[in-house]
């Protein structure tokens, strides 16, 4: 396996239901058992041990890259959400974020017809304007399709 492949997606089940999706390297699992961030779920799995209940993980899928393997988190926890005790609807890659980013800040753009309305601006004239409008369009639109 790759390093660039080394992501799996994890369910927690306790007492047979799925109570937390996740995605981690390594023996992400096993720590989340025992040092979860989520308190609810941290909560639960101490309960369930005290009463003798299963506490299970079952790996969903391995091998896959980040980006997959935040897909498939967020695919899974959606699936299951109803019954699951985690705090977000799963994360996103730093690529991903930017084209998010990338996008939010294309819908913010004034329209051109908005800059000619306008009209001189800090000393800028129409057509300067215009001129660098089209040209961020033109790079936010290339890395949000390259993220």
């Amino acid at each position: 396996m790759s390093k660039a492949d080394r992501f799996y997606v994890y369910v927690v089940r306790i007492n047979g239901q799925t109570r937390y999706v996740g995605k981690g390297s390594g023996n992400r699992y096993r720590i989340h058992l025992t040092r979860s961030h989520n308190e609810t779920l941290r909560s639960e799995v101490e309960t369930a041990k005290a009463q003798g209940w299963p506490v299970r993980v079952r790996i969903i899928s391995s091998d896959l890259s980040e980006r997959d393997a935040f897909r498939l988190e967020r695919r899974a926890i959606f699936k299951w959400s109803r019954k699951t005790v985690n705090i977000s609807m799963g994360s996103h890659t730093e690529m991903e974020r930017i084209a998010m980013q990338c996008r939010a800040s294309l819908l913010t753009l004034k329209s051109e017809d908005r800059v000619r309305q306008e009209g001189v601006w800090m000393g800028a004239s129409v057509e300067e304007r215009l001129c660098a409008l089209r040209s961020i369009r033109e790079r936010l639109t290339r890395l949000a399709e390259a993220a």
